[in-house]
């Protein structure tokens, strides 16, 4: 998480501020002036850079609207960022039940928070995710296994990992909140 943090903090993310116009603008414009238009502009020789350059501009379309919704989420990321701290701020837990219901208080709004900063995220990276995968296995059909194919193959299989720890560790986070949730009234 901290290094997941610092990552974001240098794209203009932080708990204690709102102000992100600045580099909110400046990453627009990298994505306008360097990826789209370049490669929407651009003329194509052949069917082959066509499919592509438009394999890269989904690719690459793909983080920045993820940053974009991140943008538009950042109440909520910040809300998380904050509702993990105090989490871990509780790691001093005293056997009492009151620390017990706030520590469990705590990750359920983590999960909460974590699923409304995401949810549109994945919905529109499994998308995005999807129709690259079919531009590449269409690229491979038309030209060949190639260098470039095996070099579109690897970032698909980055994506979809990447979806997969995702979808994976934050199951594993529900169930265990549902499981300290049950295991909880359990007790006298």
């Amino acid at each position: 998480m901290p290094f997941a943090k610092r990552l974001l903090r240098l794209s203009g993310f932080r708990q204690d501020t709102e102000l992100l116009e600045k580099k909110i603008f400046f990453n627009l414009f990298v994505y306008v002036a360097a990826l789209l238009v370049p490669k929407v502009c651009s003329p194509y020789p052949n069917s082959e850079v066509i499919i592509r350059g438009l394999s890269e501009l989904i690719f690459f379309t793909n983080v920045y609207v993820g940053y974009y919704c991140f943008v538009v989420q950042h109440r909520d990321y910040r809300d998380l960022l904050n509702a993990i701290d105090s989490f871990l701020n509780v790691e001093a837990i005293d056997r009492e039940l009151k620390k017990v219901i706030q520590l469990h208080q705590l990750a359920r709004r983590c999960v909460t928070l974590l699923n409304q900063t995401l949810s549109f995220v994945m919905a529109l990276q499994l998308a995005l995710c999807i129709l690259t995968w079919c531009f590449t296995l269409l690229y491979i059909l038309i030209v060949g296994f190639n260098a470039i194919a095996t070099n579109g193959l690897l970032i698909m299989i980055n994506m979809t990992l990447e979806m997969f720890g995702y979808c994976f560790f934050c199951t594993e986070l529900d169930t265990t909140g549902k499981i300290v949730s049950r295991q909880m009234y359990e007790f006298r």
